[in-house]
């Protein structure tokens, strides 16, 4: 880019006249946050732009705010579940995988962030910035991950991408790091640079935000207008008017009121007198003089026309995302059948998401594995060839009538249309084993707890232990027969 010259400037006159024209020369929205289709063009500069843009909406709009919120919340976390033939080493990874991403000051370099809280993370920054770059680390102690923002992914020199160097074949080799005022040059083998609609022509992200800047700009400025306007319209003006045919219409008698002046107005050269002034419950009521009348100037924006025109504009918002307005701003509003619907859309858009964090969870997973195989805490897993096979269980699936899914999907199982450990691990998180599991040892230690204390277990479990004297009566009578 070349040097800013101050002579080619050009001062812009706003006609007051054209409103069009004053709305487009906004000092607030006086940019274009992406000039061109091919994102190759966007310089480093102009990225660092819409990152600046993103987040000053993230942090004041409401709108947005509420937005990038749902956003991380219907991709949600992932928890992990070793899928290897070594039933034992698959409990035992996943207890040390726990005990390392658990605790913040083994797992994230700053000591802030456990394994939960760096997926709400990097969600929100991918949303608002567009990516964020992981890093995984080693020490004497173990593995874990250093997390850097989108600002701090660049570089100085020009042969680099914003601030990713890289090979003959446009593959990321190095990227490099801003910090305390140097630059630190990291190997990509090492790093996770999380994003969403990735582009291979492009190492960077972009924000979700980027269709949505220029309209959530407008609505800030918008709702900056109806404020001024609200205080304007709780406040009003007096103006006094005074007839064509009353005489010295120069006179005030605001202005002979306001300096204080008795009981008299001057018209023409002679003093009239004026009425005392009435005291009602405490209010003095002045009279005017002849021909003369107040009246008040209040202001009464912002229109009905404006709240509809704002909430398009809001909608807009959820437009340039992908999803339904319903589901980010107005889901009680909602029927059932539209809810469904809205679900069914809204899975479709999360699934490619919950895919780009399955990689990243994928490779921590690889990384906290491996270093705790390597400091003797974890034995190798005797199925070598799967040591790294894990399924990522989400935090549950949607429904708005959880009883009328789990009929049909008791149904789906009966006819071998659905596997247990499908309907399980979607709505649990785990397996039909472990769930099975679970209810046994459950069950055992209520039977000893019963038995210890003498109380009959039909008390504790009315459910289950009734049918069973219930069944030993069926069979006792069918042999008797």
């Amino acid at each position: 880019m070349g040097k800013f010259k101050r002579n080619q400037t050009k001062k812009v006159e706003v006609q007051n006249a054209y409103g069009l024209d004053a709305g487009a020369y906004s000092p607030n929205r006086s940019f274009n946050t992406f000039p061109t289709v091919n994102r190759r063009d966007i310089t480093a500069a102009k990225r660092n732009k819409i990152i600046s843009r993103a987040r000053s909406l993230y942090y004041n709009s409401p709108e947005v705010r509420s937005a990038v919120k749902t956003l991380g919340m219907l991709v949600g976390n992932l928890k992990p579940l070793p899928r290897t033939k070594d039933e034992e080493w698959n409990k035992l990874a996943q207890e040390a995988f726990s005990r390392r991403v658990n605790n913040p000051s083994a797992f994230e370099l700053t000591g802030t962030l456990n394994f939960n809280q760096l997926q709400s993370y990097i969600e929100e920054c991918a949303n608002v910035d567009g990516d964020v770059l992981i890093v995984l680390t080693t020490g004497k102690d173990g593995g874990g991950v250093a997390v850097y923002p989108a600002d701090m992914i660049g570089s100085d020199k020009e042969d680099y991408v914003d601030g990713v160097e890289l090979d003959n074949y446009g593959r990321p080799a190095y990227y490099y790091i801003r910090s305390k005022n140097k630059e630190t040059r990291i190997a990509a083998k090492n790093c996770i640079l999380y994003r969403h609609n990735p582009d291979p022509t492009d190492p960077r992200g972009l924000t979700d935000l980027i269709a949505a800047i220029t309209t959530a700009q407008d609505i800030y400025e918008i709702n900056g207008y109806n404020k001024q306007s609200v205080k304007l319209g709780a406040s009003f003006g007096i103006v006094e008017t005074v007839e064509n045919n009353v005489k010295r219409t120069d006179i005030s008698d605001l202005k002979m009121l306001r300096n204080g002046g008795g009981n008299a107005c001057v018209c023409g050269d002679t003093q009239q007198p004026v009425y005392n002034p009435l005291t009602i419950n405490g209010v003095n009521a002045v009279t005017l003089s002849p021909g003369h009348d107040l009246k008040t100037l209040q202001d009464n924006r912002p229109s009905n026309e404006v709240r509809a025109f704002a909430k398009d504009l809001v909608d807009s918002i959820a437009y340039s995302i992908g999803l339904d307005p319903e589901i980010l701003y107005r889901v009680k509003e909602m029927g059932s059948a539209s809810v469904r619907f809205s679900i069914a859309k809204t899975k479709d858009w999360a699934r490619p998401r919950i895919f780009d964090k399955e990689l990243v969870c994928n490779r921590i997973w690889q990384h906290i594995i491996s270093c705790e195989i390597a400091a003797g805490r974890l034995r190798t897993c005797n199925d070598i060839n799967s040591m790294y096979d894990v399924q990522w269980i989400g935090t549950g699936n949607w429904s708005i009538d959880r009883g009328r899914d789990a009929s049909s999907a008791i149904a789906l199982i009966r006819e071998g249309l659905m596997s247990r450990d499908q309907y399980c691990l979607e709505n649990y998180g785990m397996t039909f084993d472990e769930i099975t599991k679970e209810n046994i040892a459950g069950m055992q230690q209520m039977l000893a707890n019963a038995e210890n204390s003498n109380v009959p277990v039909m008390l504790l479990i009315p459910g289950q232990a009734g049918s069973i004297p219930y069944q030993q009566d069926i069979n006792t009578n069918e042999e008797e027969q």
